[in-house]
């Protein structure tokens, strides 16, 4: 080092570092309208800190990380407090915040898809088919150009932007980044963001979960724990940890970054349906074909609770933001709200919706006002989490809806089902904004990425795709 940069490390030692902001964390209070100093305020800090957290020249200690998610009504995972999430930063108290190792792709590359087939019938007599009662059938008929590595295609494709949405038609030129069509003849059955937003789970129905890098599509890593259908696979917090679901009658925690069995879970009777992390990335509460949910814990796989209030299989699962409560649909067509802890039902919620069609998916807000369910009836509504009064209906689908997720931002719902169709749309107003047709059978299930800027779709085709969501005025 000659003089000139001793110097300039003397007046400036942390120059020379080049610093990954965090671009969660400012995203977040800008989308509240907060400004740095009235976050610090809040949270009694001086301004100053607020500036280097957010472009990552400094990192929180944990006293203001705490201060930090109660403000916020976020965990540090989402915030990206977790240090792992700030590569370069540096620690209020220690210098050592570590960054992500590469990842190294399993050598395994290959893939096969395929749901669980039900031969139980739908509850009262209802010809609608739930949204993981699938009939196996044929891969549509989608030219596709530009092969990439056997399985993944790169394309552009068309949107559809509802006619009330705006008056302007809004075509972005790229909306699909890329669609993944594994070999074999098998589908997609779940598919989840990780917490950092580089790689993307799929529960597969050739009993594997795969990791997929979020960009391209190639596949990571494949995980062979299962012996039977993969019905869900979901991230934890910490994004280092996936728990998987199985017609085995098993969910089982994984290390994402070795593959390595962590836990795994054996009391329930029979298929496990569906699992959801509790935010805190300690608790997993998982539902089956038996019709109960248990909550466990995830590092010892001890059940510490159970659901009973479902007389039908339940589907979907949703942890409110606070942990506190959970909420569950399924076959019976009733929303449940019930507290973890011990099992029982909420006091305050009484869902009083239709009853008539299965619930397929429930999702609870990032700001834990309100909760989505997707419907066997063609319909999306939003209750009110707290006492379960409707607040709004969206009935744009023109068939079963199997999907419907919150974006990050909460600004912003995106659902599919049997209509082929991916719909976007504002989640005050219920106006649709944008309507994805790039794939060809039943839309399954669909995942936002951390930023609310992709959206990954897996469906019946065969397929995963994921979108560059390019929302026009809402």
């Amino acid at each position: 080092m000659d003089e000139t940069q001793r110097e300039q490390k003397k007046r400036d030692p942390l120059k020379k570092t080049q610093y990954a902001p965090n671009l969660k964390l400012k995203h977040e209070r800008e989308l509240r309208g907060w400004s740095q100093a009235l976050v610090a305020e809040q949270i009694g800090a001086q301004t100053n800190l607020i500036t280097r957290w957010e472009t990552g020249a400094a990192f929180p200690s944990p006293y203001y990380r705490q201060k930090l998610c109660t403000l916020f009504e976020r965990d540090a995972a989402y915030l990206g407090l977790v240090k792992g999430d700030a590569a370069g930063a540096v620690s209020e108290f220690h210098k050592d915040v570590p960054v992500p190792h590469a990842q190294q792709t399993d050598p395994e590359v290959g893939s096969a898809f395929q749901r669980e087939q039900v031969t139980e019938p739908p509850v009262r007599g209802t010809p609608v088919v739930a949204r993981r009662m699938l009939i196996l059938g044929g891969l549509g008929g989608v030219a596709l150009t530009g092969i990439i590595g056997g399985s993944v295609w790169w394309l552009g494709g068309m949107v559809k932007t509802s006619a009330s949405a705006s008056p302007r038609a809004h075509t972005p030129s790229n909306p699909l980044r890329y669609r993944y069509t594994p070999q074999a003849d098998v589908f997609v059955n779940d598919v989840a963001w990780s917490p950092n937003g580089t790689q993307i789970v799929c529960a597969v129905g050739d009993n594997t979960a795969q990791l997929l890098d979020g960009r391209r599509g190639t596949v990571i890593r494949v995980y062979r724990g299962h012996k039977g259908y993969v019905n869900c696979a979901q991230w934890a917090s910490d994004g280092v940890r996936v728990a998987s679901a199985s017609a085995d009658k098993t969910a089982q925690i994984w290390s994402a970054t070795t593959g390595t069995l962590l836990t795994t879970y054996t009391r329930h009777q029979k298929s496990v349906l569906y699992l959801a992390w509790s935010h805190s990335g300690t608790m997993v509460a998982s539902g089956s074909r038996d019709g109960t949910v248990h909550v466990w814990d995830a590092f010892t796989g001890e059940k510490m609770s159970m659901y009973t209030g479902h007389t039908g299989s339940v589907w979907s699962i949703r942890w409110s933001p606070d942990d506190k409560s959970v909420v569950s649909g399924g076959d019976d067509g009733i929303i449940h709200v019930w507290e973890p802890a011990e099992g029982k039902p909420s006091a305050d919620f009484h869902y009083v919706g239709p009853a008539t069609s299965g619930i397929n998916e429930v999702d609870w807000s990032p700001n834990g006002k309100w909760i989505a369910s997707a419907h066997g009836d063609g319909h999306v509504y939003i209750w009110d989490a707290l006492t379960g009064t409707h607040v709004l209906t969206y009935p744009e689908h023109k068939a079963v809806v199997r999907t419907a997720r919150w974006s990050p931002s909460g600004t912003l719902i995106a659902s599919g089902g049997a209509d082929n169709a991916v719909h976007v749309w504002n989640a005050v107003t219920g106006k649709r904004l944008l309507e994805y047709q790039q794939q060809t059978n039943d839309i399954l299930e669909v995942s936002w990425s951390p930023d609310s800027k992709q959206l990954a779709s897996a469906s019946k085709d065969k397929s995963m795709v994921v979108y560059t969501v390019d929302v026009p005025n809402m």
